[in-house]
Protein backbone atom coordinates (compact mmCIF):
# COMPACT_ATOMS: atom_id res chain seq x y z
CA UNK A 1 0.00 0.00 0.00
CA UNK A 2 1.25 3.51 -0.82
CA UNK A 3 1.92 6.00 1.98
CA UNK A 4 2.61 9.69 2.40
CA UNK A 5 4.14 11.50 5.37
CA UNK A 6 2.04 14.45 6.56
CA UNK A 7 3.86 17.15 8.54
CA UNK A 8 1.87 19.24 11.05
CA UNK A 9 3.30 21.92 13.34
CA UNK A 10 1.65 23.06 16.56
CA UNK A 11 2.30 25.29 19.54
CA UNK A 12 2.65 24.05 23.10
CA UNK A 13 2.77 26.07 26.30
CA UNK A 14 4.59 23.77 28.67
CA UNK A 15 2.87 20.39 28.32
CA UNK A 16 -0.42 21.72 26.91
CA UNK A 17 -1.28 22.42 23.26
CA UNK A 18 -2.31 26.00 22.49
CA UNK A 19 -5.83 25.94 21.04
CA UNK A 20 -6.00 27.15 17.44
CA UNK A 21 -2.23 27.09 16.86
CA UNK A 22 -1.60 24.18 14.53
CA UNK A 23 -1.01 23.98 10.82
CA UNK A 24 -0.49 21.19 8.33
CA UNK A 25 2.65 22.23 6.52
CA UNK A 26 2.81 19.66 3.76
CA UNK A 27 3.27 16.06 2.79
CA UNK A 28 6.28 14.10 1.61
CA UNK A 29 6.84 10.82 -0.22
CA UNK A 30 9.36 9.56 2.40
CA UNK A 31 9.94 9.91 6.12
CA UNK A 32 13.52 10.99 5.41
CA UNK A 33 12.32 13.99 3.39
CA UNK A 34 9.82 14.99 6.09
CA UNK A 35 12.49 14.65 8.81
CA UNK A 36 14.90 16.78 6.77
CA UNK A 37 12.29 19.56 6.69
CA UNK A 38 11.79 19.23 10.45
CA UNK A 39 15.53 19.31 11.21
CA UNK A 40 16.39 22.21 8.88
CA UNK A 41 13.28 24.37 9.42
CA UNK A 42 12.75 24.35 5.68
CA UNK A 43 10.49 27.22 4.57
CA UNK A 44 10.40 28.48 8.20
CA UNK A 45 7.94 25.81 9.37
CA UNK A 46 8.35 27.06 12.96
CA UNK A 47 7.39 30.59 11.87
CA UNK A 48 10.00 32.34 14.00
CA UNK A 49 9.09 30.32 17.11
CA UNK A 50 5.29 30.48 16.76
CA UNK A 51 5.21 26.65 16.53
CA UNK A 52 7.40 24.39 18.68
CA UNK A 53 6.10 20.82 18.27
CA UNK A 54 5.89 18.73 15.10
CA UNK A 55 4.19 15.48 14.22
CA UNK A 56 4.90 13.56 11.03
CA UNK A 57 2.14 11.05 10.37
CA UNK A 58 2.61 8.07 8.08
CA UNK A 59 -0.70 7.89 6.22
CA UNK A 60 -2.08 5.41 3.72
CA UNK A 61 -3.48 6.90 0.56
CA UNK A 62 -7.24 7.25 0.36
CA UNK A 63 -10.24 8.69 2.14
CA UNK A 64 -10.38 8.82 5.95
CA UNK A 65 -7.07 7.01 6.32
CA UNK A 66 -5.67 6.62 9.83
CA UNK A 67 -2.00 7.15 10.64
CA UNK A 68 0.06 3.97 10.59
CA UNK A 69 2.75 5.69 12.67
CA UNK A 70 3.46 9.07 14.30
CA UNK A 71 6.90 10.69 14.65
CA UNK A 72 7.08 13.57 17.17
CA UNK A 73 9.66 16.35 17.56
CA UNK A 74 10.26 19.36 19.76
CA UNK A 75 11.82 22.53 18.32
CA UNK A 76 13.40 24.89 20.86
CA UNK A 77 14.42 28.27 19.49
CA UNK A 78 18.03 29.37 19.99
CA UNK A 79 18.27 33.14 20.44
CA UNK A 80 21.13 35.40 19.42
CA UNK A 81 22.51 38.30 21.48
CA UNK A 82 19.62 40.52 20.36
CA UNK A 83 17.04 37.86 21.38
CA UNK A 84 16.19 37.04 17.76
CA UNK A 85 15.74 33.43 16.66
CA UNK A 86 19.10 32.18 15.39
CA UNK A 87 18.09 28.55 14.84
CA UNK A 88 16.40 25.60 16.52
CA UNK A 89 17.41 22.59 18.55
CA UNK A 90 15.19 19.80 17.24
CA UNK A 91 14.82 16.59 19.22
CA UNK A 92 12.67 13.50 18.80
CA UNK A 93 10.08 13.21 21.60
CA UNK A 94 7.31 10.89 22.71
CA UNK A 95 3.75 11.82 21.82
CA UNK A 96 2.67 14.50 24.34
CA UNK A 97 0.46 13.11 27.12
CA UNK A 98 -2.16 15.80 26.45
CA UNK A 99 -2.69 14.33 22.95
CA UNK A 100 -2.62 10.60 23.74
CA UNK A 101 -6.27 10.15 22.70
CA UNK A 102 -6.07 12.40 19.62
CA UNK A 103 -5.45 11.19 16.06
CA UNK A 104 -5.38 12.56 12.50
CA UNK A 105 -3.61 15.85 13.13
CA UNK A 106 -2.86 16.60 9.50
CA UNK A 107 -5.99 15.26 7.87
CA UNK A 108 -8.48 16.44 10.50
Amino acid sequence: METIFVLTVMAFDGDKPVRGRSRTWGWFPTLAQAEQTVKTNDADIYENGYYNVVVVEEMAWGSLAMAKAEHWYSAVARLDDERCVAGYTVTKIDKPAALQNTVSFGMG
